[in-house]
């Protein structure tokens, strides 16, 4: 999906709950992700864990043009659509 739709505005900001920021370094570069990815090395007890709910992972979450969230469920299928939906209201 980002692939697909990041030239027209979707992007991705990756919040990782590692400890060892040196082996999440790694990771990202054998791994070649392409999109931001903030973490605070605090695992469970990180501020964003708190703020957004997070109760398991992977958790994602879709958030509109509007900035308003679209779905705490933004994985799967159904991700490529809800996508599409969200960057036709931009035109």
């Amino acid at each position: 999906v980002y692939d697909r739709f990041h030239e027209r505005g979707f992007d991705i900001v990756g919040v990782s709950l590692d400890s060892d920021l040196g082996a999440l370094r790694d990771y990202l570069d054998r791994e070649r992700i392409p999109w931001r990815q903030t973490c605070d090395g605090r695992s469970w007890q990180g501020e964003l864990v708190e703020r957004w709910r997070v109760q398991g992972i992977p958790a994602a979450f879709l958030i509109g043009i509007d900035g308003r969230i679209v779905s705490l469920h933004a994985n799967g299928p159904s991700l490529a659509t809800m996508v599409e939906q969200e960057l036709a209201k931009a035109r």
